[in-house]
């Protein structure tokens, strides 16, 4: 496993940074770079609630929101595949992702905010993970100082 912990300042608000991180249409477009058409569905955004992260296909995985601070704090835990838009355990072959958290923290400070992603990964995925995220975290800079 490789832990990895990318981070980028932008000059914006820790409110401006969460909208973009967490708004449907602005969630779309940062993801991008790790499957074109990527979104997630939940019913509401609060600790306990369960949360699908899928591709337009019906594949991803479902997760649980393990910790929420608003405009501060994300953390998901995951639980399981998702496939064909239904939920799967992880399959032996994927059963290293179980358990995993992924935590998004921002931090303000007097020139804006850093956004600063922990999360872990398994080898075979660390070099895609470790460019879609430096993709990703551009996009949010770009869309939140705009």
């Amino acid at each position: 496993m490789t832990h990895l912990q990318p981070s980028i300042h932008i000059q914006a608000t820790p409110e401006k940074v969460w909208d973009i991180l967490w708004n449907d249409s602005t969630y779309r477009i940062w993801c991008a770079p790790f499957c074109e058409g990527t979104y997630y569905k939940a019913d509401r955004l609060e600790e306990g609630a369960k949360i699908h992260f899928l591709t337009p296909t019906g594949e991803g995985m479902h997760s649980v929101i393990h910790k929420l601070i608003p405009n501060r704090l994300m953390t998901f835990k995951h639980l399981g595949s998702i496939i064909d838009f239904k939920e799967e355990a992880f399959t032996p072959s994927t059963k290293a992702w179980s358990d995993f958290l992924e935590t998004y923290e921002l931090t303000p400070d007097n020139n804006g905010t850093t956004l600063k992603i922990i999360f872990s990964t398994t080898d075979e995925y660390k070099d895609f993970m470790v460019n879609a995220f430096a993709k990703a975290l551009q996009e949010v800079k770009r869309m939140a100082e705009l």
